[in-house]
């Protein structure tokens, strides 16, 4: 499974690379990426383990329902959108992050809203499916500058992280979110491992 999703990222980053010597499509470069200002040490934490958790959580604990998993989903939503979208400081963010799972909780407790989203999500699992999937390829243009180019290319942009986010979201589904996260880790660890053979 690891062996298709690196051939899957070669294949579309090729595609990248080709369309942008061709002249066709530029290769978006990374704006104002804040975690690249740091050392390579805290670039491997936050990328090799920290986003993976947090977006194994966001985007792939609530393929199981359950109280807690919602919970988790929405403070692990909300920590991306404040921090990757809005670009709030952390300890806001992280107080956000936990009123609103407070709010859900809380919710859970006093009505029916647990049941409504179980409910929907029985009805709709392959939506629930392919929403969170997009969701979690498109969230990873963060970071680039958003131009009209971008936007009729990002499906070719975001098609590794596409790839690799249906890779996780089978593992979570048969194995659990425990190994989706490995599964992500080991993904997002690839660049520093090659970056560190090849100096």
């Amino acid at each position: 499974m690891i062996g298709v999703l690196i051939v899957l990222k070669i294949f579309s980053i090729g595609v990248l690379r080709i369309l942008d010597e061709v002249n066709i499509f530029e290769t978006p470069r990374k704006i104002g990426f804040r975690q690249f200002k740091l050392n390579t040490l805290l670039q491997y934490i936050y990328i090799a383990i920290y986003a993976p958790i947090v977006e194994e959580l966001a985007f792939r604990v609530g393929l199981r329902v359950s109280k807690r998993n919602l919970i988790l989903m929405i403070f692990a939503l909300s920590l991306i959108i404040s921090r990757g979208f809005l670009n709030i400081e952390w300890l806001i963010s992280i107080s956000i992050s936990l009123l609103l799972s407070i709010v859900l909780f809380l919710s859970f407790k006093m009505g029916r809203t647990f049941d409504l989203i179980n409910n929907f999500h029985v009805k709709n699992r392959g939506l629930v499916f392919y929403i969170l999937l997009l969701s979690f390829g498109f969230m990873h243009l963060i970071g680039y500058e958003i131009t009209l180019e971008l936007l009729l290319f990002s499906p070719i942009v975001v098609f590794s992280h596409i790839t690799a986010g249906f890779m996780f979201s089978y593992v979570r589904l048969k194995l659990g979110v425990v190994f989706s996260m490995i599964l992500h880790c080991l993904n997002n660890s690839l660049p520093f491992v090659l970056m560190y053979f090849i100096r």
